[in-house]
């Protein structure tokens, strides 16, 4: 049963609509390699981060140390590791997607 929200695509939309769907995933990244790419930057950056705040952090309640150790992972990751890491290895990346 649809959705009474939902709208249906006329037969003339549908090709369209799907190949649009299909372009969009010929340019991303396998998943595969986007997991590997994230790996690559996380553990460094945690064992890192341990490394230099850890006796800072172990001062501090265990919600308190997460949210600290996380809150500067997501932004290290998002503003400075993974646009460096995706331009760095951009031809690995896309290299499926062709």
């Amino acid at each position: 049963m649809l959705n009474p929200h939902h709208q249906a695509l006329s037969s003339k939309q549908w090709p369209k609509h799907q190949k649009q769907k299909i372009n969009r995933a010929k340019t991303q990244p396998s998943r595969y390699k986007l997991f590997l790419l994230t790996w690559l930057a996380i553990y460094p950056l945690i064992t890192g981060i341990l490394f230099l705040l850890g006796n800072l952090l172990n001062l501090l309640p265990l919600p308190l140390r997460t949210l600290v150790l996380t809150g500067l992972l997501v932004y290290l990751m998002t503003y400075w590791v993974m646009p460096m890491l995706t331009k760095l290895f951009q031809r690995w990346l896309k290299a499926s997607c062709s």
